[in-house]
């Protein structure tokens, strides 16, 4: 039987290898608020410090109170004409990224993902994210 896989699920096995509070990026062209509602308790629990969100623009208008209920849990919120998924852990000891098919949505698709531990694939992948922050319009810009 196949397994259905789904955004939340993968972030939760990446989390799984690290008893410390993580830092997580997430880019997602949607995010469904029972996500923000995940995300909001885990912050809560103290496993996650700190939470940056890269989302498509369209939230903005088609979805304007999740825009309100991120500025109230995440640290920093970016918009741009994005398409990209991928979900990047990382704290003193550990460091994962994923690179998926899926929204940080709730679905029942089958999705895949490659999640990889390896620092230069991520040392990569966090310069391509800087280069997403760079060239989006931060609602909530880090510090």
């Amino acid at each position: 039987m196949l397994r259905r896989l789904d955004s939340w699920s993968i972030l939760e096995g990446m989390m799984e290898h690290t008893t410390q509070p993580c830092s997580v990026v997430i880019c997602s062209f949607a995010i469904a608020e029972d996500w923000i509602k995940r995300l909001y308790r885990l912050k809560k629990k103290g496993k996650l410090e700190k939470i940056t969100v890269v989302l498509d623009n369209v939230i903005m208008t088609r979805h304007r109170q999740k825009v309100i209920m991120l500025e109230n849990i995440v640290d920093e919120i970016y918009l741009n004409d994005t398409h990209a998924k991928m979900i990047v852990i990382e704290n003193k000891v550990f460091q994962a990224a994923a690179l998926i098919s899926a929204n940080a949505t709730m679905n029942s698709r089958i999705e895949s993902a490659y999640v990889t531990n390896r620092t230069d694939e991520i040392v990569t992948i966090k310069q391509e994210l800087k280069q997403i922050y760079d060239n989006s319009r931060a609602i909530k810009p880090g510090l």
